[in-house]
């Protein structure tokens, strides 16, 4: 083996030290990343939020149950949003914050279940999580 291929200890060492510090540079920078990301998605869902609002003038008897779904997932969010990160509703939330009194309790339920991911008719006990 030639000389020139020996490295010194200190050498090495220098070496390792010079990538670590690349290496906490760069996760400094996914940690920035990930942040902005998180604020942006925060972003896009309050613009989501404000588009949709365009269509609140629409009568109750209009909107699909689809829409109806994502208008209690809208709510429950801005809930979640001013309660640290969790959101509780009940019937009486969706029948008169989102719906201004329209549908009955066993659909503002229905609402609540789907809008939840589960079944519309899925028997929860009481409690949907």
């Amino acid at each position: 083996m030639p000389e020139d291929d020996d490295v010194s200890a200190r050498d090495a060492l220098a070496i390792a030290q010079r990538a670590l510090a690349r290496v906490n540079e760069f996760e400094d920078r996914i940690d920035q990343l990930e942040a902005q990301r998180g604020e942006l998605q925060e972003d896009l869902t309050a613009v989501k939020l404000r588009l949709s609002e365009i269509d609140d003038e629409r009568p109750y008897e209009s909107l699909s149950i689809d829409e109806k779904v994502g208008m209690v997932r809208e709510h429950a969010f801005r809930k979640a949003v001013d309660r640290s990160g969790r959101a509780k509703l009940d019937y009486d939330d969706v029948m008169y914050e989102v719906f201004d009194g329209k549908p009955g309790a066993k659909h503002c339920y229905k609402l609540i279940r789907l809008a939840a991911g589960l079944d519309a008719d899925e028997k929860t006990g009481g409690t949907i999580p």
